[in-house]
């Protein structure tokens, strides 16, 4: 049985086209990374996903939580899930947390509004999360307002605010990108931790390979509202076979290597991202690919089972 699945799901807004027929499935409890450069259309998924989408979008398609359809929610209906079923890691906590509310408040408002807890009770158990996210001093820092903390204290709050209903599903949207290195191995640390302490299932968005990497069952590699490459992570890192997802994976092994060696050439992925609404027809990865031809003027459908890639000529298969 699939937690979540996403079956076909197109997204246009102002006549733009963002998202091009995604479909994926979730098991309950699984870590499943979505990666992609910026402007692939990874957050949009999740904001899809959340009902956190302007009125002026169109979307069909189907998004299915369990037994539940989203995409026909009301927003007072979706109210409900938010925070208690499916919760959200945004990618930026001084923009996402309220600055003029303390921490311990803003963990705590959750629970009075989905478990109707009374505001001591939810005080409580507001800064015992705190702590089991990793607060020293729970009980003086839910007092702190944002400006107060550091990035990796506001991200820990974020996590904490979103696993406070032990909701089925936690969207992360590159919840680690403002912090550094040491602090971003003990968030993600801490994600993997709680996410299989309460069951939960955990959709990981980042545009770095390497941070999936350790966190992640499965990838699946988005470039231009379409995903275009998915597996098991220790395959696809092992074989990948769209010429994409081996331009991404040679970019963060590159990184790597320039560690060890003063001097060397980084790897880069030819040309920019298109802008919304400009990428090419067919392969959305035409134009910047060394292995295209002809037949890219067209989009193939996903091709394999576990292992899928939508490539006219992927690596690994004679084409």
């Amino acid at each position: 049985m699939s937690l979540l699945e996403v079956t076909d799901l197109r997204l246009s807004i102002d006549d733009t086209d963002l998202l091009r027929g995604i479909s994926f499935q979730m098991a309950p409890t699984e870590r499943l990374g979505l990666i992609g450069e910026s402007g692939s259309g990874k957050s949009l998924t999740a904001l899809t996903i959340m009902g956190l989408l302007p009125q002026r979008a169109r979307l069909s398609g189907s998004v299915r939580l369990a037994d539940q359809e989203l995409t026909n929610l009301t927003e007072r209906r979706y109210s409900r899930l938010r925070g208690d079923r499916i919760a959200m890691i945004f990618q930026e906590p001084m923009t996402s947390l309220n600055p003029l509310m303390r921490v311990g408040k803003q963990v705590g408002e959750v629970l009075r509004i989905h478990q109707n807890l009374s505001h001591k009770a939810s005080a409580s158990q507001a800064i015992a999360l705190l702590e089991r996210v990793g607060f020293d001093a729970p009980a003086q820092q839910a007092r702190a307002f944002p400006h107060q903390l550091s990035g990796g204290q506001r991200q820990r709050v974020m996590i904490a605010t979103a696993i406070a209903c032990k909701p089925d599903l936690i969207l992360a949207d590159e919840p680690t990108t403002a912090l550094d290195v040491t602090v971003q191995a003990q968030v993600l640390a801490l994600l993997g931790e709680l996410t299989a302490e309460h069951g939960c299932a955990l959709l990981l968005i980042s545009h770095d390979l390497a941070v999936v990497a350790n966190v992640c069952e499965r990838i699946q590699v988005m470039y231009g509202g379409v995903i275009v490459e998915s597996g098991p992570t220790d395959e696809l890192l092992r074989a990948p076979q769209h010429p994409y997802t081996r331009a991404l994976l040679a970019t963060s092994r590159g990184i790597e290597d320039l560690d060890r060696e003063l001097f060397g050439q980084l790897p880069t992925i030819p040309g920019v991202v298109a802008e919304a609404g400009r990428f090419p027809q067919g392969c959305t990865f035409r134009g910047r690919c060394e292995r295209e031809s002809e037949r890219c003027l067209s989009m193939p459908s996903a091709q394999g089972t576990q292992h899928q890639v939508r490539c006219w000529h992927r690596y690994g298969v004679e084409n």
